[in-house]
């Protein structure tokens, strides 16, 4: 490591690439004035599954470094991942989803939301028409309104069906979310995150072992 870069060694390397960053980091951030050390939150803990073992892997340090990892004690084989690595990429991989779900919610519930409004107009006119001012048959006005009714339980079953898209859009953009809300958002966007055990010929941060399952209805 020399003037902020790796520099290549031509001998065998006592740590990888990733847990010099990870501990650069740690100490960085013990030192840095004002500021104090807190604890680590996981954005995906009890997400993320060995791909060896199939356990669920535990979210806490070692080596005081975050990880995610399958442990020794509870029948796992080892395998683990850096967490602040996953979580920076998971969340820009979830950032985008977020967004480009908040902009599709706002046209297609508002286009439900108005179809629905004036569906239900209709239907008050169509009574109206038949009540108030005789205009049509009886016969006439129970087909219409079993059509209007028809379409208003469609809407409506459109409008219910879009309520986690509807939680997650009232969310806002994923800066701005707390820990505890990005936890959240990535729970209802993901059904799990399997991780493959670690290349040799790979050194350092290897995206390629992550494997994300989402849920059946994220789009």
């Amino acid at each position: 490591f020399y003037n902020g870069e790796v520099i290549p060694a031509l001998w065998e390397p006592i740590i990888d690439v990733e847990t010099l960053w990870e501990v650069r980091a740690t100490l960085a951030g013990r030192h840095a004035p004002g500021r104090r050390d807190r604890k680590y939150e996981y954005l995906v803990s009890g997400l993320v599954r060995c791909a060896r073992c199939e356990l669920v892997m535990s979210a806490g340090a070692q080596r005081r470094t975050p990880r995610y990892w399958c442990r020794y004690d509870r029948a796992g084989c080892g395998n683990g991942i850096a967490a602040r690595r996953l979580d920076a990429v998971l969340g820009e991989v979830l950032a985008s989803h977020l967004d480009a779900m908040t902009a599709r919610q706002t046209g297609e519930q508002g286009r439900v939301a108005a179809d629905l409004r004036a569906t239900q107009e209709q239907l008050e006119r169509l009574a109206r028409d038949h009540y108030a001012d005789a205009v049509i048959t009886r016969e006439e006005f129970l087909a219409a309104r079993a059509a209007l009714l028809d379409r208003i339980e469609r809407l409506t079953d459109a409008a219910n069906a879009g309520s986690r898209d509807v939680v997650l859009s009232g969310f806002g953009a994923w800066d701005d979310l707390s820990d505890e809300l990005r936890q959240r958002a990535a729970r209802l966007l993901l059904r799990e995150i399997v991780v493959t055990p670690a290349r040799p010929e790979v050194n350092g941060f290897d995206v390629e072992r992550v494997t994300l399952r989402w849920r059946e209805d994220t789009p």
